[in-house]
């Protein structure tokens, strides 16, 4: 019975406790003038002996277990295979990336010193242009994910249904454009960039993915001096180039000149913003920015389209006003 008893205390004490146990009652009975140890002491101390030696064996399954330690506590981890206890636990992790994420950089932008007063003018913004060949065999992997959260390809898509005839685009980089080009409203489309680079990219993607569509002819050239005659497209098209021209001005007049009297020039853009603080952290991120892109997000769209005397038919903003929806024409030709 008593070895039964000591069994059971052996389930729940490591060989170090029962060590400590023997020790404790050989000090007792020593107390009591006794020289021996009992029936039950000798199997305890038995036991202690054997478990002390023994430090690793298999249990049932084959798996090793340490006899030496303490068995710790069981953790309970039902709630987790739970499927609505994954979502929040995945949910909040999300959304304390994303908070992180965002107080960095709202932090490193508004400490970061403040710019000139001048820093949205054109006329006081370096050219970047050269950025584009050297980015052009990457740009489309590295801004894709930017447009998907965006939603740019709906935006594109919006602006692009108004276009008809032959259509210019000026600035059209690698040619994210060409899905949105409807064949049957469509006859002749001509693209120009600046950046050979990107046009090779927009060429090749043209062969591989849109080769049935519109009829196009790819062109390496400045927007600011297009070479075709005055009144020679219906349709003039530029998106996301207004932030890179060295002179915005001359390039929207260029778009103008060669449009139809009627026709209609469609600008997708982004620029500065409808609120102030944002314009604040375009205006301090802007050169930086640049230097990165060749885009100067945080010039006055509006105000550069009225400037060159285009007539605007029809405006939109988005995200917070910083991106622009233009449908405009030459000036004197606005529909009544």
């Amino acid at each position: 019975m008593q070895v039964s008893l000591l069994m059971r205390e052996i389930n729940h004490m490591s060989s170090l406790e029962m060590s400590k146990a023997i020790s404790a009652r050989r000090t007792r009975q020593e107390r009591r003038g006794a020289h021996k140890l009992d029936n039950s002491d000798e199997a305890l101390e038995q036991l202690v002996t054997h478990f002390g030696k023994v430090s690793a064996a298999t249990n049932d399954t084959g798996e090793e277990f340490d006899h030496t330690s303490a068995p710790g506590p069981k953790v309970n981890m039902s709630w987790w295979r739970q499927p609505k206890n994954q979502i929040l636990a995945a949910g909040g992790l999300g959304v304390y990336m994303v908070a992180s994420y965002a107080s960095f950089h709202v932090y490193r932008i508004y400490s970061a010193p403040e710019p000139p007063p001048n820093i949205s003018n054109p006329a006081f913004q370096a050219a970047q242009e050269q950025v584009y060949d050297r980015i052009a065999k990457d740009y489309d992997d590295s801004i894709g994910l930017d447009e998907f959260l965006m939603g740019l390809g709906s935006k594109r898509q919006a602006i692009l249904k108004h276009a008809q005839g032959s259509v210019l685009e000026v600035s059209g980089g690698t040619g994210r454009n060409f899905a949105f080009y409807k064949p049957s409203k469509v006859s002749q489309l001509v693209i120009t960039d600046k950046s050979a680079q990107m046009l090779q990219r927009a060429w090749a993607k043209h062969k591989t993915q849109h080769q049935t569509q519109v009829p196009t002819t790819l062109y390496v050239m400045s927007a600011n001096k297009l070479d075709w005659p005055a009144e020679a497209f219906d349709t003039v098209v530029d998106t996301f180039g207004i932030c890179s021209f060295s002179d915005p001005i001359a390039a929207l007049k260029e778009m103008a000149r060669v449009c139809k009297p009627g026709g209609k020039i469609l600008l997708l853009e982004h620029g500065r913003s409808d609120y102030e603080w944002i314009n604040s952290a375009l205006d301090k991120t802007a050169t930086a920015h640049a230097e990165s892109w060749g885009c100067w997000w945080n010039r006055d769209v509006l105000g550069l389209v009225r400037e060159a005397g285009l007539d605007v038919v029809e405006t939109k903003r988005y995200h917070f006003g910083t991106t622009y929806h233009i449908v405009a024409q030459p000036g004197g030709s606005k529909s009544a």
